[in-house]
């Protein structure tokens, strides 16, 4: 029964511990385009948590990946992040429907309260 305790125990030590994915930190200029996105998230956010902290405690390994995630070719500077004419203009066009569509509804709001208006002062 004892027995039984600790290994719950422990199971349970183990699923609250968060152990990131050193093996890939380590060569991630190496292996990141052959990471599944799952494992390409976990480590984003590892290192976006761990570049909040005191960077003289943050290991030289996890430094370089930060900056590699930052400045490489996977980063938000990588020339695959170039600006997409279409889409922008789809958006710029959902945009000014939608706005022009709550702009005309309360327009006749306003018209519809003046027409309110004109009517009860006729009864």
């Amino acid at each position: 029964m004892m027995r039984q305790n600790i290994i719950r125990i422990a199971i349970r030590r183990h699923l609250s511990t968060y152990q990131p994915p050193v093996a890939e930190i380590t060569n991630i200029d190496k292996l990141w385009f052959t990471l599944r996105p799952e494992v390409r998230d976990e480590i984003k956010e590892y290192l976006r948590w761990r570049t909040e902290e005191d960077w003289r405690h943050i290991p030289l390994e996890e430094i370089k990946a930060a900056y590699f995630l930052s400045y490489g070719p996977c980063g938000s500077r990588s020339k695959g992040n170039q600006w997409n004419v279409g889409y922008t203009g789809m958006r710029m066009v959902f945009n000014l429907v939608l706005f022009g569509g709550a702009a005309t509804a309360f327009y006749n709001r306003k018209q519809d309260k003046k027409l309110e208006e004109q009517l009860t002062s006729l009864v």
